[in-house]
């Protein structure tokens, strides 16, 4: 009965979270990042972090592009 609990446990994904306001407030100003979608998460996810962001700062300090229909991201951050 252990050995089947082991064996179950190894095959559980594991699953990690980015923390996106912690990553894109490290990108450097005047710098531009891009990253993949399947590993930082779905649009809706990252413009509504990059939204609040740009709330928090009260201007436009983080640039949000896809050019390629939502399969990489693009964020520029224009001020600090």
């Amino acid at each position: 009965m252990v050995n089947d609990m082991v064996k179950n446990s190894k095959n559980t994904p594991i699953v990690t979270r980015v923390d996106l306001p912690a990553s894109f407030l490290a990108i450097p100003v005047g710098q531009c990042a891009t990253y993949d979608c399947q590993t930082i998460g779905n649009y809706a996810t990252v413009y509504s972090a990059v939204r609040r962001l740009n709330e928090k700062f009260g201007k436009q300090a983080f640039l949000f592009e896809t050019p390629d229909n939502g399969a990489t991201y693009h964020i520029t951050r224009t001020e600090a």
